[in-house]
Parts: C-alpha cells; structure tokens; sequence
C-alpha cells in the first residue's frame, strides 16, 4: 500500500491562553539537591520562514525558540541555536553529532523544536517527522526512529529531555512512565536514575496551534509560564517533569491539541528536574479550599482521610489515599479517582480516566460514580454529548440513592432534554428529592425554580433559603446565585459588599459565573473601586474554568482598551475563543469586527455569518445585528420582511433596540402598511426597556403629532428621558423644540 503524507503544519488558528506570568530573574540562592550535574547542554530549534511553499511560515516558530533558548541559558545550559535557514536537517544531524561526543555521565542534554510537523502512513504502520528548514520530500525530514537513534547516541547523558512543538509530535514518544513521588528523597532519587522523557505538544493525529495571544503558541507559553515558577506545585524549589506535565497539560489542552508526555527507549525512572526561578517557597502557598466534601458515616479512615484532604486542596496527599481505597474495591473511592481526572485537581485533566473510574464506581454501586457517567454525556466531556445517555445514568444514579444525580435529572424535565418533556412540576419533586438525599445541585436548582417563578409561585425568600442551603452544602452555583439575589435587590436588600463575598466564594469553588461576575464589579466599579486590572484577572480565571462569557469580556476590554492596549487583534482572538465555547455575546461581538473592519478585513458576508451563529445562540444583538444587515442590504439583498422578522426576535427576547427599530418600520412603512399607532407601541416598549433612541423616537411622534395629539410637553418629556438614557440626538431635538 502506497504511504500517505500528511501536510506538515501547526495549526494557525488563534486560542488565548488564560494565565500570565514572565521569567523571573535567577534568585542568589537555590535550594540544594544531592544529585547536581556536571554540564548541561541543549540544542534548540526554531524555524519562522519555510523555503517550501508546502509549508507555509509559522510566525511564532522562531519566537517560540528564541525565548526557550533565553531560559535554558538562564538555567546555566550551553546552548545552540539553529532559526530558519540554519535549521537543514544536515545541521540539526551534525550539531547533535558533535554534542553527542563530548556528553559525560553526569551531563544533561535538552532538544527543543518549534516548527513544522508531519505524519505518514505506511500499511498499518504510522511515522511521525519533524519537517527541517528546506525539507521537500520525507528524505529530508526527520523521523521518530531517527530522533531515538540520537538519543541512543547521546546516552553517556544521564537526563534527556526532547520537547516538540508541531503537529503529530505525538509520535516521536512512546510510553509514559515515573518514580512515585512518595518515596523518600524524591528529588535526590530521580536525578539520579536515567531519564529519557519527551513532551509533544499534541498527540499523534493532532494539529497544533502556532499562536497565542501572548506571543507564543499554545504549548510554548504553558511550558514558559510554567518554568517561570508556576509549575513548581509543592514549593519545594524544584520543577520535575511530572509537575511540568501536571502543569502544562490543562493550560494547554484545547479542542485542537492535547499535550503528549511520555519517554524514550532507555529511561529508567529518572526525572528531569529545572531549578524554579522563584526558589523554595516556606511554606508552600495554600491553595483556596474546594467546594464542601462530605465525610460520610462508614467512611473507612483512609476515605475520610483522602476526604479531608481534598477538602483543603492537598491534592497529592489525598490522590494516593483515593486510589488505594479504589484499589481496594472502596465505590467510592473510584467515584472520587473519576472527579479529581474530571476536575483535573492534582492530575492532568482526562475525560478518559474520568469515565474509566466512573465506570468502575458505578458497576461496584456508587450513585454518585452513576452520577458521574450521567455528567460526562450531558457535557460532551471525552463521549459525544447525549441527554438521553445521561438521563439513563442519572435515573441510576438516583435510583441508587444519590442527591446530585436526582438534582441532574430534575435538570432535565426543567429544560425538556434526553427525550423527556419539559414538565416542571416533574422536575421540582426530583430536586426536592435530591435535596432531602444531601444534594447541592438539587437544592440550587430547587431555588431557581422559585426565583424565576417556574412550575411554583415566584418567591424570592424561598429562593434564598434553598441557595443558602446548597451554598452550606457545598456549591458553586448556589453561591454565585446568592450572589446575585443581594446584587440585584431580589428579596433582599441590594447589598455589592454582600453579593461580591458570595461570588467570591462561589469563585473559590471553581464557578465560572462567579468568576466573570466579578471581573463585572470591577470592570464597572460596582460595590469596588472601578479596576480595570482586576477586571482583567478575574476574566483570565474565568477563561481558564472555561467561561465563554469571561473570554468575550476579555476580548471588549481589548477591543476598547480598558486597562490594556487597544489591540484589535487580541480582541478578536477573545471573541473567537468565546465563540468556540458556545458564547452568543462573543460571536456577535466579532460579527461586529468584520461590520465595520476593526483589526480584520471589512467583510459584511463574515459578519452575517457570525451575528446569525450568534442569533442561534440566543444572542439579542446578534438578532437586531441581523435586521439592520436585512433593513439596509449590507451583504444581503435589502428585505424588509426579513429584517422585521429579526427585529421581532430581539424584541421577543427583550431586546430594547429591536423593539424601537420595529416602531420605525411601522413609522415609516417599510414592508409593513405604515401605522403611527403600532409605531407607538412599540416605541413605548422600548422605551419601557430603557432604550434611548425609542424613548427620542416617541418624542418625535408628540411633537408632529404623528398618531398623537400634538403635544410638545410630551414631546419634551421623552426628550429629556432619551438625553439622560444617552441619546445624542434626543439633547439636539430637544434644543429645537418650539417652547
């Protein structure tokens, strides 16, 4: 069978990265480790300009190296560096030669690339290739065995570290491997034994992305930021490579790539092992505590043990404690190994891993691992999304006794999903169940039902009562809720003080709408003094949980320069992260970019696009968008039908703006009979809304008395209102106005 080749590439699509750190300087002193080497050498890589037009140029290839090469140097490592046209493969080959020589046994070598890479198939057998400067063919690429054969004639070098930033970099690594880091003299231990560890910046069929908003692609930053102390997770001064993975991995990890780790033949259980630019930290900072954990009666000592620990986020006291009692046979215990691979709390995030201990819990009994399986398939998390697998484990899981699980599927009759009909009344008796079995999500959405006023009378006492009850229970989501009871005034004194500290435990408890809540309060100085600053790393957090709504806000505080640098740019690699998560605002917002040719290219077609992804979503922006593209035929065909059709869904979704863009059609008859009368009543939404141009639009019909009695102190009145709601050209009118 003839080979496939598949085009060399890092992906060019731009996804933000969501924490921030630079290297810091070298401290005076290091903590000490028994085990030192005696040289450390690297070789880094990094091509930007391709000579072949089958690659096309990476404009971060050669950034990427460049501020490798400055921090392996700043560890004290003889580098050398091949960019752009001095990366031939013959250059790479002779320079790894030659360094192949001089390697001692207490020596260190690293290998970093950032390029291009490609995969080719070959009957059942699959080849991975970094791509070289001038590469034309797979003669001039080199290959996964060519990159161990190397290794092998490095071996005098007692640590090896091969780092890959290209696509399918998965294949130049084979097998994942490690020391418990339990054993006494951990550091001591590991760098003593051979390593031969490699990290790739994507798995085997994976593309990789080039950019970040950062100046360096996706990988590359992680590894940077984590290197620049925040992958140093005990303190301890060190950085090994497992904490450089546990690190990476989850910052890293999007829909287009999945870091890879893993080692080369020959290693032996070592670790390499980077001294943090931070030095020891004593003691170690503690982390925010998780939401509550229950210890239960009949807990054995290790579970309540592992329990507690988890509580005060000690994760690598209480993994060990997890998995012996999963070990054991313990369902709960494989319940809790499926949340921490789920939560990505002191492992790398897996879906995978989750459902395989969810799996194992609820064949052994655990509700709550049924529970689990049910969470997996509602989200979509390493299974493709399917309500009525999720409903199916749910209905076990709640049958088996668990509170989350009968709150999960109360969800479900809520919002008519998994081939249930939506039913209300339905839904509230199964959180009332849940919440009688202990169930913070039950008791959450126990309280929404009251709040909104869905299958029960609307009473926000009782809403408060049921979030103050899943908040003592340990949710997020009840305390964010809580939050927002004191910060709109629902049933409670409006209170910001009061609302910001449930949102900042809420925070705590990894809620995103908690997170984007307050970068809210301070972006816009609500019960804080207004900073732009704060805004931005309380949005960042919210990016990194996974908030579409904290990825669009970061890309408005970009696109207007608030605390930031106005850059387009950045705004609108935001907006289109927030757009991959499913968020209406960010895609109206870069329907909006294309509109009118901020940071990209006018393109009114593009734009359509999003605002009608947008719109999909829910978006009543996105809808008003639509009906003015439709009103005024900008990349369409002027269709006043269409347009009213979009301003009727804005208004149907509240959307002030539509509201007032509908009076005008009926005002002006435009592809509606015109009608003063129907023109006012739409205005008069509007302004009930609080839109300024329909509050100046009604002034106009008083003061020509258009479907009204003329009257210019009416007229004067909504002038007035429309001035102090903003509008520009109500203070104009008002001005005019015959006294």
């Amino acid at each position: 069978m003839p080979a496939e080749i598949r085009r060399g590439c890092r992906a060019r699509t731009v996804i933000p990265l969501l924490l921030s750190g630079l290297l810091l300087p070298v401290p005076a002193t290091w903590p000490q480790s028994p085990a030192e080497f005696a040289h450390s050498y690297a070789v880094v890589i990094g091509i930007r300009d391709y000579r072949s037009k089958q690659f096309p140029d990476l404009p971060y290839g050669r950034t990427d190296a460049e501020a490798m090469a400055d921090y392996l140097k700043s560890q004290g490592f003889e580098v050398s560096s091949l960019f752009d046209s001095q990366a031939t493969k013959r250059n790479i080959m002779e320079t790894m030669m030659q360094l192949a020589k001089r390697l001692q046994p207490d020596d260190r070598f690293a290998f970093y690339f950032s390029g291009h890479g490609t995969s080719e198939r070959n009957g059942d057998e699959t080849w991975g290739y970094i791509v070289p400067y001038g590469a034309a063919d797979s003669v001039d690429y080199i290959s996964n065995a060519e990159i161990e054969d190397l290794s092998r004639r490095m071996k005098n070098a007692r640590h090896q570290l091969f780092l890959f930033d290209s696509c399918f970099s998965g294949q130049m690594i084979t097998r994942s491997g490690g020391v418990s880091p339990d054993i006494p003299n951990y550091i001591d231990e590991v760098t003593k034994r051979i390593a031969r560890q490699g990290f790739a910046a994507g798995g085997r069929d994976q593309s990789v992305l080039d950019s970040g908003p950062d100046g360096h692609s996706v990988f590359t930053s992680a590894l940077l930021k984590g290197l620049a102390c925040k992958a140093d997770l005990n303190g301890d001064g060190f950085i090994t490579f497992a904490e450089l993975e546990a690190y990476v991995v989850p910052l890293a990890t999007n829909s287009f790539q999945t870091p890879a780790p893993g080692v080369l033949p020959g290693h032996e259980g070592g670790e390499f092992v980077f001294r943090s630019p931070c030095g020891r930290v004593a003691p170690a900072p503690s982390p925010e505590p998780l939401p509550k954990i229950v210890v239960r009666r009949g807990d054995t000592d290790q579970l309540s043990e592992a329990k507690k620990l988890l509580q005060g986020s000690q994760f690598a006291q209480a993994l060990p404690l997890f998995e012996a009692s999963a070990l054991a046979g313990d369902p709960e215990g494989m319940y809790y190994m499926g949340r921490l691979y789920n939560s990505g709390w002191g492992v790398p995030l897996d879906p995978a891993q989750a459902r395989e201990w969810y799996e194992k819990g609820a064949a052994a009994g655990s509700g709550d691992a049924m529970f689990g399986m049910g969470h997996l398939y509602a989200h979509g998390l390493g299974v493709t999304q399917d309500y009525p697998q999720a409903r199916q484990w749910f209905e076990k899981g709640a049958a088996a006794g668990s509170g989350d699980a009968m709150g999960a599927l109360g969800g479900l009759y809520e919002h008519g999903l998994g081939g249930l009909t939506q039913d209300y009344q339905q839904a509230r008796q199964w959180f009332e169940k849940g919440a009688a079995a202990g169930g913070g999500l039950a008791m959450t959405n126990l309280g929404a039902l009251y709040q909104h006023g869905l299958g029960v009378a609307q009473d926000y006492q009782q809403a408060r009562q049921w979030y103050e009850k899943g908040a003592a229970a340990g949710s997020g989501n009840a305390m964010d809720s809580l939050g927002r009871l004191y910060e709109h005034g629902l049933g409670v004194t409006q209170d910001y003080q009061q609302a910001r500290q449930w949102l900042e435990k809420a925070a705590a408890a990894g809620s995103g709408d908690a997170m984007v809540g307050l970068g809210y309060y301070y972006e816009h100085g609500l019960g804080v003094t207004q900073d732009y600053q704060q805004a931005r790393q309380w949005y960042e957090k919210g990016a990194a949980a996974g908030d579409g709504l904290s990825m669009n806000n970061l890309g408005s505080l970009y696109q207007d320069g608030l605390g930031v640098t106005q850059d387009y740019q950045q705004a609108r690699q935001w907006y289109e992260t927030g757009a991959a998560a499913g968020n209406g605002r960010a895609m109206d917002n870069l329907g909006r970019l294309y509109e009118h040719g901020l940071g990209v290219t006018q393109d009114y077609q593009q734009a359509r696009q999003w605002l009608e992804k947008g719109a999909a979503a829910g978006n009543d922006d996105a809808m008003v968008g639509l009906g003015y593209f439709y009103q005024h035929g900008l990349g369409v065909t002027q269709d006043y039908q269409r347009a009213r059709q979009w301003y009727e869904k804005g208004a149907a979704a509240g959307d002030g703006l539509s509201m007032n863009n509908l009076g005008y059609l009926y005002e002006n008859g435009l592809g509606v009979t015109q009608d003063y009368q129907q023109a006012r009543q739409w205005y008069e939404k509007g302004a009930a809304v609080g839109n300024g141009l329909a509050m100046s639009n009604l002034g106009v019909l008083y003061q020509n008395g258009l479907g009204v009695t003329r009257d210019y102190q009416q007229a004067r009145q909504w002038y007035q209102k429309a001035a102090a709601a903003g509008d520009k050209d109500a203070e104009q009118r008002l001005r005019a106005l015959p006294q």
